[in-house]
């Protein structure tokens, strides 16, 4: 006799179990994967799941409700799809592999483009504000920093800026940098000469 208890799922630690789903599945949208293997799946999935982007093409989950309804939608969807395989054992495993790939696709990555781009997850434009800079003593101000744009446009190109000096290419990055080598050399001159001064004064 079956039974509808549907045994507790850890929806944070759940891996890859003998009923695994192929690994083949990784390279698509865990989405897709389940509308097209588990139809009845993906039609309970779909109804709980709140859309994040529907102005997207293809099915967008809210991950967060899916993988909390996972385990009873699989359940359910088995039952009905196919009575003479179900097994609570199998829909449990197959419940956590789901909820395994779930929760790597919730992981935000890392821009693919830019390696200093600092946004995460699906982005078009770019950016790495004040990746590098220099604060005053009070720590609470900055002195001078650096970062990068990538701005997707007609005429899409990458910046790097310093302060408030925009530059498109390394060439000119670095001419300006030996200027502010040279300009921080003189600096330690100057703080030589006004200090010297100072104590003499005294």
């Amino acid at each position: 006799m079956r039974t509808n208890h549907v045994p507790a799922v850890d929806t944070n630690t759940a891996g890859h179990l003998p009923y695994a789903v192929q690994t083949a599945a990784a390279a698509e949208s865990a989405d897709r994967h389940i509308a097209r293997n588990y139809p009845h799946v993906a039609e309970l999935l779909a109804d709980v799941g709140a859309r994040e982007h529907p102005e997207d093409e293809g099915i967008l989950l809210d991950l967060v409700k899916v993988i909390a309804a996972t385990p009873n939608a699989v359940h359910t969807a088995m039952q009905k799809a196919v009575p003479d395989k179900y097994t609570v054992e199998l829909a449990s495993q197959l419940a956590a592999d789901l909820i395994a790939q779930f929760n790597v696709m919730r992981q935000p990555a890392a821009c693919p483009v830019y390696r200093d781009c600092i946004e995460t997850g699906p982005h078009y434009d770019h950016s790495g504000h004040d990746l590098l800079k220099v604060m005053d003593e009070t720590g609470r101000e900055s002195l001078l920093d650096a970062g990068m744009i990538g701005l997707s446009s007609d005429d899409p190109r990458a910046t790097v800026y310093i302060r408030n000096a925009e530059f498109t290419d390394a060439a000119s990055v670095r001419q300006k940098t030996a200027e502010l080598r040279s300009f921080l050399d003189q600096v330690d001159a100057l703080a030589d000469r006004v200090f010297t001064d100072h104590q003499a004064r005294a």
